[in-house]
């Protein structure tokens, strides 16, 4: 039941990859939620969850300063801000439709989707790497990562805007 000024922001239904310690604590699971706010406020986080048949329940309730958006970021949501966005980049380029070819109708509009796909790739190359020590720090390897399945999408790229 919820009460008035007290609404449901997300339902996730999923099995976490990671183990249930004996006090029922699952390390692992990171979600990250914008709150879109009316400068600062209160906020009750309440998380409930089943493991091993048994039910918890954790809630928190936290302050939201009003220049919350330029307030840095504690290390933790840094580093799933950053993992999101990879996942994001790394995503944008693998749900690619079926390729077209170049002779056919609707290559074009297929090529542009290579562009941009890629060319968020490259930017968030750019921004990790004029970031390197930062997120060196908070994701070790996961530059390495981004550069390897760039190139991977460079010779996609290259193949699909060429026509070999």
């Amino acid at each position: 039941f919820l009460s008035a000024g007290v609404r449901s922001v997300i339902r996730v239904d999923t099995v976490f990859p990671s183990g249930v310690q004996s006090d029922g604590a699952v390390d692992g699971g990171l979600i990250l939620l914008r709150l879109r706010g009316r400068g600062g406020g209160q906020v009750r986080l309440t998380l409930r969850y089943e493991a091993a048949g048994q039910f918890f329940t954790s809630c928190q309730d936290v302050l939201i300063p009003k220049d919350a958006e330029s307030a840095p970021a504690a290390l933790a949501i840094q580093k799933g801000v950053s993992l999101q966005r990879y996942v994001e980049a790394c995503r944008a380029y693998l749900m690619l439709r079926d390729p077209v070819l170049s002779h056919s109708p609707g290559f074009e509009d297929y090529a542009n989707e290579v562009r941009r796909a890629f060319s968020q790739l490259q930017d968030l190359q750019e921004e990790f790497s004029q970031n390197a020590a930062n997120v060196d720090t908070l994701c070790p390897g996961l530059r390495d990562q981004l550069t390897a399945f760039t190139e991977m999408a460079e010779k996609h790229a290259k193949s699909v805007l060429e026509g070999k």
